[in-house]
């Protein structure tokens, strides 16, 4: 008997798997300084997925959300002013322009 009352559990994966060989490659390439072990690593993931199927991911959307807010936040630049005021007076360009936008709107129109 397990004198510590640690619990083993015992998975295997399949190199021949896809699915199963992408989680044992990741396993083999974990960092080290970042994660302990890969028990350690397991443990939080599944610790992860559970919450995560049982609703309680609000918390980590919020964290999400958060930090989002914090990354994207972009010092306000000035806005241009604008001006609700219509101002009719066009070049003598942009008036040939228009006029030959409107014979050329009526003659797909009318043929």
């Amino acid at each position: 008997m397990n004198k510590n009352k640690d619990r083993r559990l015992t998975i295997r994966l399949d190199p021949q798997n896809g699915r199963e060989k992408a989680i044992l490659s990741y396993l083999d390439s974990l960092d080290k300084r970042k994660h302990k072990s890969v028990n350690g690593f397991v443990i939080d993931a599944l610790e992860h997925y559970i919450t995560f199927l049982s609703g309680g991911n609000e918390k980590l959307l919020e964290e999400i959300r958060q930090i989002f807010r914090e990354e994207v936040r972009v010092p306000s630049a000035p806005q241009p002013t604008q001006t609700n005021e219509w101002n009719p007076q066009l070049s003598e360009e942009e008036s040939k322009e228009n006029e030959q936008n409107v014979l050329d709107v009526l003659d797909e129109m009318f043929g």
